[in-house]
């Protein structure tokens, strides 16, 4: 026999179903597209890069190469952010090329702007109960009783952020070795960014080969 409410059985119902959503849904919140690996490079991990953000806002700039650079650090890469060699302006490609060889980088990861693009996502309706109080003027008390009411379905609009990532050997002419759009829904915080770096980008060059894989 079941002991539970109606109303205590909708809220169960209701909770259980915004877990799975948020499984479901948050797991493709953010993804790696067009991923491409050049099969001759790199022949050796990185271990010295240079990280460059291509973002003229200098406190988003300095935001995203410190995350890169946290995250590479612990894969046991010297990584170097770009605003500490040009702190005024974004380089050109002249100035990266001489400060690579004036360094020693055998690596240069560097992050650019996509256009972001809109995604409609249909959330389906459902049925909640609502208490509704009676009262009995005869009696002077009140009773309650619970009433279904339907929430329609939605669309919601989300606004997908991409992000180009190359990577380029230093060495010889300089070649590209791995390249990857990032996507990511609705990023509004720092820790989006973080997340971003080190749960989807990072790790995936360390199984690619390109830096030394997390020890």
């Amino acid at each position: 026999m079941d002991h539970y409410s109606p109303r205590v059985r909708m809220i169960a119902f209701v909770l259980i179903a915004g877990i799975l959503a948020a499984g479901l849904f948050g797991c493709s919140s953010s993804q790696l597209v067009n991923v491409w690996k050049n099969p001759e490079q790199p022949r050796t991990a990185f271990t010295k890069m240079m990280v460059i953000t291509m973002k003229r806002d200098a406190a988003i700039r300095r935001l995203w190469e410190d995350s890169f650079v946290n995250a590479l650090r612990a894969y046991g890469v010297s990584a170097t952010p770009s605003y500490q060699l040009f702190p005024d302006a974004l380089p050109d490609t002249q100035e990266v090329v001489s400060t690579v060889r004036e360094n020693n980088f055998d690596g240069i990861i560097i992050t650019s702007n996509l256009p972001s693009r809109t995604e409609d996502q249909y959330m389906p309706g459902y049925i909640t109960e609502v208490p509704v109080y009676r009262y009995d003027r005869w009696y002077n008390t009140y009773s309650v009783y619970y009433q279904d009411i339907y929430e329609p379905g939605y669309i919601a609009i989300d606004t997908v952020i991409r992000h180009r990532i190359d990577v380029w050997s230093a060495g010889g002419k300089g070649e590209l070795v791995w390249t990857a759009t990032s996507e990511v829904i609705d990023p509004t915080s720092d820790q989006a960014v973080d997340h971003e770096i080190t749960e989807m980008i990072i790790p995936e060059l360390a199984k690619q080969g390109v830096i030394p894989r997390k020890k």
